[in-house]
């Protein structure tokens, strides 16, 4: 009994070992390393992400220039015991009510925000831009893969 019990442990113990030497046994080299730290990298994804929201920003940054519309209608319908408009007794009848709107407004001066707001786009983009360069340059250094 203590003998397989033994046996159990040493082989349980001997194949634990066994599994985690044999995953240490590549060997990575430097070119593998840095392509995997570049891979797996925040920075560099948070990188391309920022000059997909530089782009987005530009374009809201355009469309603050354009002008606002709003449109609106409204139709209601009354049935069953109302009051009579003319003569003010209540009769049992069926009224509709019908209303429409349309609104546009544009900025005149509103303290050049949106051509601030338009440069600030315009450099976040270029800025986006020469980052992505200064990656892509690095990465091509280690041509690997």
């Amino acid at each position: 009994m203590k003998n397989s019990r033994l046996t159990i442990i040493i082989c349980f113990w001997g194949l634990l070992f066994g599994i985690s030497a044999h995953s240490q046994t590549k060997k990575w080299t430097l070119e593998e390393c840095i392509y995997h730290a570049l891979e797996h990298n925040i920075t560099i994804k948070n990188t391309a992400l920022d000059l997909e929201i530089a782009d987005i920003d530009k374009t809201g940054a355009i469309g603050n220039f354009l002008p606002t519309i709003n449109a609106s209608t409204s139709h209601s319908w009354n049935i069953g015991l109302n009051q009579n408009i003319t003569t003010g007794l209540l009769e049992n009848q069926t009224i509709q009510f019908t209303s429409a709107g349309l609104q546009m407004g544009v900025d005149i001066y509103n303290g050049l925000q949106n051509q601030k707001k338009l440069r600030r786009a315009n450099l976040s983009k270029v800025a986006s831009h020469r980052i992505g360069i200064i990656w892509f340059s690095f990465t091509r250094r280690f041509p690997f893969r």
